[in-house]
């Protein structure tokens, strides 16, 4: 008969255990931080809306004056 042969035994993971360790190593940014960016973001985004809506607004009216869109 086929004779099993001994698994050599893996050393244990303890991968949760690393992960939690690991987050506590990092570094976080801080409130402060965090809502100076945010407001950076968000004034960033309503600006390009803006330049977005004013160029769409332009070709709309130049496409509307050459009598292509009738």
């Amino acid at each position: 008969m086929f004779k099993f042969k001994n698994k050599k035994k893996k050393p244990k993971k303890y991968w949760i255990r690393h992960f939690f360790k690991e987050l506590k190593r990092v570094k976080w940014p801080t409130g402060s931080y965090l809502a100076k960016n945010y407001f950076k973001v968000l004034i960033f985004i309503l600006v390009a809306t803006i330049v977005f809506f004013i160029i769409l607004t332009i070709a709309t009216v130049l496409w509307n004056r050459t009598g292509v869109g009738l």
